[in-house]
């Protein structure tokens, strides 16, 4: 917190992505955004790509 004014944009990116929802919600939300990712062409994708555009499309 304390260099929060010093990194703005990387404090707010931080409280994006590294926070937990505080309800269920969120995580039926998380697979339900996995398996719209994922798709019926995407089956031999890797674990790693999934798990980035995860990551990116809830944020």
């Amino acid at each position: 917190k304390a260099n929060a004014p010093d990194f703005s944009c990387m404090a707010q990116a931080a409280r994006d992505c590294l926070s937990v929802p505080s309800i269920e919600v969120g995580v039926e939300r998380s697979f339900s955004g996995a398996r719209d990712v994922l798709g019926l062409r995407r089956h031999s994708m890797n674990a790693e790509t999934m798990r980035w555009l995860v990551l990116l499309k809830g944020h």
